[in-house]
C-alpha cells in the first residue's frame, strides 16, 4: 500500500510505500528528490511511521538508502535518494539500544588488517562481476540492498566501460564504538578506498564493517561513487569535484 504524509521542511509531500513484513513490522519505502542523510530520511517518514503504527509506538529498525548524483547536470538534473527503512510498532527493545557491545578494548592492528582485506576482497568481486559472492560479505540481519538489481546493472555497466582497476587503494580506516545514530551497539569499522584505471576512470567509497560475537567483521553499509573515462571527459571540473568530496571519496 503507500501513504503520502506532507515534509514542511522540505515543502513537498512524501509518497511512501508500505510493505507489511509481520503482525508488528513494516517496511517503508519512499524516494526524495535530492540528496538526505539517514536521519533526514527518517525524520521524514516518522509521520508515515506514526500512521502505520496507529498509536503504538514505532521504533526504527535496518534501512538502506542510494543516492544518486548525475555525472552531468543536464536541465533538470538533480540528486535524488531511495531509502528503505524498516518500523517496529510498540516494541521499544528493538531500537537503537540493540546489538552486543563494543568490546572495552580499543580496536588493534588486526582488527584494522581484517576490515581492510575484506573491503579489498569486496571491490575485487565487484569489479568481476561477482556479485553474489559479494553481497554475502553482509551482516545476514542487513536488509537486502535497496535496487541491488538496478545497482548490480549499472556496476556491470561501469565495469564494461572502465574495464580493470590499475591499483584499489584503502585510504583511511576509522573505527566507532556504539555510536547513538547507530542501529544497533557495536564496534563499527568505516573503511575509505578509491580505485583508478590507466585513464581517468575512477571510483571511490566506504564500506562500514560491523564486529561480530565471533570476532569476524561483517558489512553493514556501503557507499560509492563511479566515474568512467568518457563520464570525466563531459563532466564541468566543479561537478567531478562534488563527486570527489563525498563519504569516503577523500585523497590517499
Amino acid at each position: 500500500m503507500g501513504l503520502a504524509c506532507c515534509t514542511p521542511s522540505a515543502a513537498m509531500t512524501l509518497n511512501a510505500e508500505v510493505e507489511r513484513l509481520g503482525a508488528d513490522r513494516y517496511r517503508l519505502t519512499a524516494g526524495f528528490p535530492y540528496a538526505v542523510s539517514p536521519g533526514e530520511a527518517q525524520s521524514a517518514l516518522a509521520p508515515v511511521a506514526e500512521q502505520v503504527c496507529a498509536g503504538r509506538a514505532p521504533t526504527w529498525g535496518r534501512y538502506s538508502f542510494a543516492t544518486n548524483q548525475p555525472i552531468e547536470r543536464p536541465a533538470g538534473a538533480e540528486l535524488s535518494t531511495s531509502f528503505e527503512q524498516d518500523v517496529n510498532c510498540g516494541d521499544a527493545g528493538s531500537g537503537t539500544n540493540a546489538g552486543t557491545p563494543a568490546p572495552r578494548s580499543p580496536a588493534t592492528d588486526a582488527d584494522r588488517s581484517a576490515v581492510e582485506a575484506r573491503t579489498l576482497e569486496y571491490l575485487a568481486l565487484k569489479d568481476s562481476n561477482e556479485f553474489a559472492t559479494a553481497n554475502a560479505l553482509f551482516a545476514d540481519d542487513v536488509a537486502v540492498l535497496f535496487g541491488r538489481e538496478e545497482l548490480e546493472a549499472s556496476r556491470r555497466a561501469f565495469n564494461k566501460a572502465a574495464g580493470v582497476p590499475k591499483a584499489r587503494t584503502i585510504v583511511g580506516v576509522t573505527f566507532y564504538d556504539d555510536p547513538v545514530d547507530a542501529q544497533s551497539l557495536g564496534r563499527y569499522a568505516a573503511v575509505d578506498y578509491r580505485a583508478s584505471y590507466p585513464d581517468r576512470a575512477f571510483y571511490c567509497g566506504y564500506a562500514m564493517w560491523l564486529l561480530q560475537p565471533d570476532g569476524s567483521y561483517r558489512m553493514v553499509r556501503v557507499e560509492e561513487s563511479t566515474a568512467t573515462d568518457e563520464d570525466v571527459g563531459r563532466a564541468a571540473e566543479e561537478v567531478l569535484s562534488a563527486l570527489k568530496q563525498q563519504p569516503g571519496c577523500r585523497e590517499p
